[in-house]
């Protein structure tokens, strides 16, 4: 009878672990990800989609209200990359880079190019945003990036999770309803360029 209670504890013991461990949500990452898919996270879902001219792929939360313009190379109501200052690129570029563990941090530091966050803003602020990128494998394309390739791998890789922090901090530390330049128009897009934050 001792060895069949005992017996009994340890299977509703392994129960209650398995049921435990099963909870558990794992964070997805981009990479092996196909255009289409849904990546989920802690209370976030994002898709991957094609950005509208078919040639660089765009990360965007499945909370959004806009589902089309921000995936958009050249929305009507832009403003134009003219009329963003500096400033504002090294303040975007900050707070990404806030926002990654210090071994990603490295790695963003040295990344220049092939990473845009496209933005939809209401009254001077962020509304909405979306991740847009290429693959790696830019560089086997056009050699000038091949150097790029450890950047844009370090984006793939990065979870679901860390994409939202970065975008719940953008939302929440931007606020240019002051900016006179916030008034040409509704979406604009922002290379993210680490160069302009080091």
């Amino acid at each position: 009878m001792k060895q069949f209670i005992l017996f009994l504890v340890m299977v509703l013991n392994t129960g209650m672990l398995y049921s435990q461990t099963g909870k558990e949500s794992k964070s997805d990452i981009l990479e092996g990800k196909q255009v289409g898919d849904t990546l989920t996270g802690k209370g976030v879902k994002y898709k991957l989609y094609r950005d509208s001219d078919n040639d660089l792929f765009v990360l965007q939360n499945l909370a959004n209200q806009d589902s089309t313009g921000l995936r958009e190379v050249y929305p009507d109501d832009k403003i134009d990359e003219y009329y963003i200052p500096l400033e504002v690129r090294v303040k975007l570029a900050t707070i990404v880079g806030s926002r990654l563990p210090p071994e990603q941090r490295a790695i963003y530091k040295r990344g220049w190019a092939g990473v845009f966050i496209h933005f939809r803003l209401e009254q001077g602020k962020i509304k909405e945003l979306a991740f847009r990128f290429d693959k790696p494998e830019w560089g086997d394309v056009d050699p000038q990036f091949k150097d790029n390739e450890e950047y844009l791998k370090m984006f793939w890789t990065m979870s679901v999770d860390q994409f939202y922090k970065i975008e719940r901090a953008l939302i929440e530390e931007i606020d240019w309803s002051e900016e006179k330049w916030t008034r040409e128009g509704t979406y604009f897009k922002v290379l993210i360029n680490s160069g302009v934050e080091w």
